[in-house]
């Protein structure tokens, strides 16, 4: 996904409304709670630029998610998959040396990033200034950077894999294609067994954190692609615990409406398959 500026100035009349699960300089002790409604101001700041190959790859999604989240402004660049040399264009060639989505592009500083996780901390650093969705007590800090290196390294590579060799692979191969629906259940029940053992809520301490967000869109994929909607019931039965911390991350504001662009810009590209 890559984000590219627009060159006119956007200004907020008002201190738009967001979530807000931390304690800000708006709520005392007394007044934190989890997913308070909070009021914070938001700097005229130009659109940044994401760039995606649709629906079907989650990582440019999880930035979307966290432009929604802090309320920034962006264009999305949904870049065409059906031209094999895509990757070796501008812009993203320039942009990322490995020629993969998303990249990402702030003309307020004129920083230009690749790989997903890496955008999301310049976000978190430069636009969450009040730590709306991260920890800095000890050791919830630490512990959310764990989750952060676990779907980036657990998650996102196995699923990858999985939609590959299920949809993509040039032939049917049913060891590869249990191999990693096998680290998909993995997955799910390292989390669903980790939630089962705090009784929490969240992965980290008692509110959510970029964290839990960044897991969402290729959860998602499960049931809506990858397996089909009968998963719903395997999942709900199996991993409980994930599958009920998964559905509370859908109704998250900045969920929904990253899910309906990501349903919006998939329009034109297509279904996959099963092989």
């Amino acid at each position: 996904m890559l984000l590219y500026p627009i060159l006119s100035r956007l200004s907020f009349s008002s201190s738009p409304t967001q979530i807000c699960n931390r304690r800000c300089d708006y709520h005392t002790a007394s007044q934190a709670i989890p997913l308070p409604r909070c009021r914070r101001k938001t700097d005229s700041v130009l659109p940044f630029t994401d760039t995606s190959e649709g629906q079907i790859s989650p990582n440019p999604w999880k930035v979307v998610i966290f432009l929604y989240q802090l309320d920034l402004p962006f264009e999305m660049i949904v870049l065409d998959r059906t031209d094999p040399d895509v990757r070796k264009k501008d812009p993203v060639v320039t942009i990322s040396p490995n020629g993969r989505m998303p990249i990402f592009e702030d003309p307020n500083t004129g920083v230009k990033l690749w790989e997903s996780g890496a955008i999301i901390e310049y976000l978190l650093d430069v636009y969450d200034k009040e730590n709306t969705l991260t920890y800095s007590t000890v050791p919830e800090k630490y512990e959310q950077n764990c989750w952060k290196h676990f779907q980036m390294s657990g998650q996102g590579p196995y699923y990858g894999q999985s939609t590959w060799f299920s949809f993509l692979h040039h032939e049917k191969l049913p060891s590869a294609q249990k191999r990693y629906e096998d680290e998909i259940h993995r997955v799910l029940g390292v989390i669903d067994g980790h939630l089962e053992r705090t009784g929490r809520q969240w992965l980290v301490g008692d509110n959510m954190c970029f964290a839990d967000l960044m897991f969402v869109p290729w959860n998602t994929l499960l049931s809506m692609v990858m397996f089909g909607p009968q998963f719903e019931v395997e999942w709900k039965e199996k991993f409980p615990k994930c599958y009920e911390w998964h559905q509370r991350l859908l109704q998250v504001e900045s969920v929904m409406k990253a899910q309906e662009y990501a349903q919006e810009a998939a329009k034109s590209m297509g279904e996959y398959k099963k092989v």
